[in-house]
């Protein structure tokens, strides 16, 4: 059992390394505007949980850090929307809670608006996730071109999951997109 648990993790860190050697979309080359917002919205939302909004600010502070691309504060003026979503712990389903004393289970519950009654469940994947859209004609999020997760993966002030991004990135591409002109 223990030789198949490890196999299993070999696979697994195999293909996370797979996809980080992949070169990243051409759509990172050119984009010059940003948004970034969490799976359940945007920073003003008034029912955006805590950790969310928090790896919102990080993440927005490491591309200024960056300084590739501009920020925006609107989802329709972007090239790329960076959307976050911090891991979240849930509880076993048809337990009446967890004695006291006694570690939290650590049990997806669950992916976050997979519950059309509770679009923010708060409760899904444990691991946390970055996940860059290019912008639709609408102006609202398109299509996925790249997604990473990982256990502390949007923590400031370092944030690794952009770091990660940056690194590919820059290898692919080396020059930055010239200087935009104001876009509000």
């Amino acid at each position: 059992m223990k030789l198949l648990a490890a196999v299993a993790i070999l696979l697994a860190l195999d293909s996370l390394s797979l996809a980080a050697e992949k070169q990243p979309p051409a759509a990172f080359k050119s984009a010059m505007f940003v948004y970034v917002q969490a799976e359940d919205g945007d920073a003003t939302r008034s029912k955006l949980s805590p950790a969310d909004r928090m790896a919102i600010s990080d993440v927005q502070d490491g591309l200024r850090d960056w300084n590739r691309y501009t920020l925006t504060t609107s989802e329709a003026d972007a090239d790329l929307i960076f959307v976050v979503r911090k891991g979240r712990l849930g509880s076993l389903p048809g337990s009446g809670g967890v004695p006291f004393g006694s570690p939290l289970p650590r049990v997806p519950i669950g992916r976050p608006g997979s519950n059309p009654q509770d679009p923010g469940t708060g409760m899904g994947e444990q691991e946390d996730t970055l996940r860059v859209y290019m912008r639709s004609a609408e102006g609202r999020r398109g299509n996925l071109i790249w997604k990473s997760q990982a256990p502390d993966g949007l923590e400031g002030p370092d944030v690794p999951l952009l770091l990660q991004l940056r690194k590919a990135v820059e290898i692919a591409y080396p020059d930055p997109p010239p200087d935009p002109k104001q876009k509000p």
